[in-house]
């Protein structure tokens, strides 16, 4: 909302572990970058930066040179506005952005463009021409097994790249179980508890991994008899839902543009001509207009239905539909963790627990001395005399 010529943004699937980069500010160019845990109980890390460029004739080399300075496992990639022959063979007069990339591509010797010559990444709008500005770097072991291809036009003049790296990320696809407390029985629940407790050794032992072992297997045994049951996420993925505006005028005029450009796209048949242009950019504005009115309509007719009895669960998954349907991260998302012990990373729930709980129960827990039973005093208290 801040940078309406771009900017920059990660999004990062919730089964993989990351944590943010701490980038310093640079004046010619917008970064954002993650480092993903690739194994667990390793330190081996892979850093992935997003670069914007806004003006490819005033951007700094020392800048970009900080980017991959003591780095060894990195990705970086981006709009670096950036024109060279050395990716795009047509280009005669190469812009600053792009001297300073082959300058760094030259004289450094772990960085590589992966980017493929002349793949094409912008589509100018008027000109229907392509030109190669988002560029792909990487370490030199990464480079040599990737593979970057285009993927299809989302009605933006840039295309989307496809980045494929030989990389084995750790990843969590299941969801954690949680109780369903719907049918509890709490009365039960408490008596099973107390019982279990009151038979066993929890108050004589002085052991806390005992005590621990026998609250959690009476918790576990009075959820069976009270009506407790553990729930686990189904493993279909429900599609997101569609936004509250979007309706069949969008997705008619949506269709009827794609059909316009791809009647301009010689690869599928069709014929570049003056008259085939103009046609694709009526249709573009077309779809502009009907997709914003949709918008608007949308919105008002939610806010005149708005009153102070309005349902605000209701309320809610409206507002909620505007983000495309996000959701709250759950306990897979959690950031990297170093185990204290190994100064290793740490991506497994059960490690994670383990190492939560060893500030709040340590091994060696020190037992503060037993009062005495009766303490007997010579003098009488001042304020107990006459």
């Amino acid at each position: 909302m801040d940078r309406p010529g771009g900017g920059v943004a990660i999004l990062i699937h919730k089964s993989l572990q990351f944590s943010p980069l701490s980038l310093p500010h640079l004046e010619t160019i917008e970064v954002v970058g993650v480092s993903i845990a690739l194994r667990n109980n390793s330190n081996k890390l892979i850093d992935i930066l997003s670069v914007y460029i806004p003006n490819g004739n005033s951007c700094s080399e020392e800048e970009l040179t900080s980017l991959t300075t003591g780095r060894n496992n990195f990705i970086i990639g981006g709009d670096f506005n950036g024109h060279h022959g050395r990716w795009e063979t047509s280009c005669n007069l190469p812009n600053q952005s792009g001297r300073a990339l082959a300058n760094i591509l030259e004289n450094t010797t772990n960085i590589e463009l992966a980017t493929p010559t002349n793949l094409g990444t912008r589509l100018n709008p008027i000109s229907l021409t392509y030109s190669t500005i988002d560029l792909t770097l990487m370490a030199p072991h990464l480079a040599i097994s990737s593979e970057i291809t285009r993927g299809p036009h989302l009605s933006s003049d840039h295309l989307p790249l496809h980045i494929r790296v030989q990389a084995d990320p750790t990843l969590s696809i299941e969801r954690a179980p949680t109780w369903n407390l719907k049918d509890a029985d709490w009365i039960t629940w408490n008596k099973e508890i107390s019982t279990t407790i009151t038979s066993s050794l929890f108050y004589s032992s002085e052991s806390p991994d005992e005590k621990y072992q026998i609250y959690l297997s009476a918790l576990l045994d009075a959820t069976k008899s009270s009506g407790i049951i553990l729930t686990r996420t189904p493993d279909t993925i429900k599609s997101e839902p569609s936004p509250p505006w979007w309706d069949i005028d969008c997705r008619k005029a949506v269709a009827m543009a794609r059909k316009a450009r791809n009647r301009c796209d010689p690869s599928k048949g069709g014929v570049m001509c003056s008259t085939n242009k103009e046609a694709w950019k009526e249709k573009e504005n077309e779809k502009k207009r009907i997709i914003l009115k949709a918008k608007k309509t949308s919105m008002n007719n939610f806010i005149n239905t708005l009153s102070p009895k309005s349902n605000s669960t209701k309320t809610w998954a409206f507002a909620k539909a505007w983000t495309s349907g996000t959701k709250a991260p759950d306990l897979n998302s959690s950031p990297i963790e170093i185990d204290p012990e190994t100064n290793q990373i740490v991506t497994l729930p059960k490690e994670k627990s383990k190492n939560f709980l060893i500030p709040i129960r340590p091994s060696k827990r020190r037992h503060p001395r037993r009062p005495k039973a009766r303490t007997t005093y010579q003098e009488r208290n001042p304020l107990n005399r006459a």
